[in-house]
């Protein structure tokens, strides 16, 4: 017997992107919010707009976090059957 469904998250954006910039401008931090992609899922800043790819407008930056994911998961599926891996 299989079920199929649909799951639908209702996310308040404004609220979790308000949060965040309070949170950046606290710290005097950076922060990049990008889909799978690289799709810039944040409002306009950094020069780049939303829906931009980090890999058109910041290539070092888009390239150096694939590649860090890259040896992430290598390094994870090399430890199979060892206690799960995360990542802050």
């Amino acid at each position: 017997f299989t079920q199929l469904g649909v799951v639908f998250f209702a996310l308040d954006w404004f609220r979790i992107t308000a949060s965040l910039s309070q949170a950046m401008e606290a710290n005097h931090a950076q922060a990049l919010l990008v889909d799978a992609q690289g799709r810039w899922l944040l409002p306009d800043t950094e020069g780049i707009s939303f829906g931009e790819t980090l890999a058109t407008s910041w290539p070092d930056t888009w390239q150096a976090m694939t590649s860090r994911n890259r040896e992430r998961r290598a390094s994870a599926s090399s430890s199979c059957g060892s206690a799960p891996t995360t990542y802050a």
